[in-house]
This record gives structure tokens, sequence and C-alpha cells, in this order.
């Protein structure tokens, strides 16, 4: 019954996120009916998060997200899972203008995608790290975060990736007036 109730609401929230993915009418869903009830996989939590950032509840995202990072495991899966809970984190922080939390949160799925070899992962989180704005950041830290990610998504063939990033390294080095990157973006 319980294995059952599981692929059921793995497949309800799959249906919820592929609507909203197509700005198709979706299904309603309240972050409630999951946390009433205990003992739910790691992976449905972090649909349910990635559902409530897509409907604009920033609150209730964050305690989806931070349901996953209590989850308690050392596995490779749990790992990843974690990652990903951080990095839905900090495009909540991005979103909010906490620049500071997201960047820390993207520090985190960092750390966790060295240990596990996310290599799609870690190429967001690079992305993401070089479009903040940052206290001390250099000009060029951001640019290396930026050639990073634009390096992992190319070895990916994620054209859509190398798109973002060649955007935002465009973008950097024109406000910086950096010729050379400006030829290398534009070639």
């Amino acid at each position: 019954r319980r294995k059952h109730d599981v692929m059921q609401m793995r497949a309800r929230l799959a249906l919820i996120l592929l609507s909203l993915r197509s700005n198709l009418p979706a299904p309603d869903f309240q972050l409630d009916e999951l946390l009433g009830r205990k003992h739910w996989p790691d992976d449905v939590y972090l649909q349910a998060a990635r559902i409530m950032q897509l409907q604009q509840q920033p609150e209730q995202a964050k305690k989806a997200y931070d349901t996953v990072l209590n989850f308690k495991g050392k596995g490779r899966a749990v790992l990843k899972m974690k990652a990903e809970a951080h990095m839905g984190l900090a495009l909540l922080a991005k979103t909010a203008g906490e620049i500071g939390e997201a960047r820390s949160h993207a520090d985190k799925t960092l750390v966790l995608c060295r240990r596990i070899g996310a290599a799609r992962l870690t190429a967001h989180a690079l992305l993401l790290k070089g479009q903040l704005p940052g206290q001390a950041d250099t000009q060029g830290t951001r640019r290396d975060e930026l050639e990073r990610a634009l390096d992992i998504y190319s070895v990916l063939k994620d054209i859509r990736g190398q798109k973002h990033s060649l955007l935002h390294l465009d973008i950097l080095a024109k406000a910086a007036g950096d010729q050379q990157t400006m030829k290398r973006v534009q070639l």
C-alpha cells in the first residue's frame, strides 16, 4: 500500500511539474498534503519544492527544500538530492535579492557536487555564481565561474547552458570593457 501511495504521489507531482513548465493549467497542490504525512522519500519533497517555487510560493518551497536537507544519509542519491535542494534555495535567494544567501547555497551545491560528480548541477551552480554581484568579488572571479560553466556545458553538449553562459560572459565583458573576452564570446 505504501509503495503504491509513493508512486501515485510521484506521478501526480510529475504531472503538475509538466503542466507548469508547459504553461498549461496545473492540478491544485498544497505542500500541506505532504507535510501532514511523514516519511515520504526525499525526491517527493524535492519535486514538491520545485512546484512551490514555480507557483511563486517561496516560503512553502523553502520548507520542502529544508525537509530534503534534513534527511539522513551519506549515499550518492541522498547527497545529490541535498545538492539540488541547496541549488533550489540559491535560486529562491537570488529571486529575493539575497545575494549572500544565494552565493552560500551555490557554494554548498558545489561542495556536494565535487563529492558525487554531478557535472550538470556543477555547471548550473557556477552559472548562478557568475551572475551574482558580490561583496569582494572581482570581475575575474565571476568570469572564471562563467567560463568553467561554459566548459562543462560544452562537454555535455548542453546548448541552452552554453547560450546562458555566453550571454552572461558577454554582459560581464561589456561592463568591464574586456575586449579579449568580448571577442571570444562573439566567436
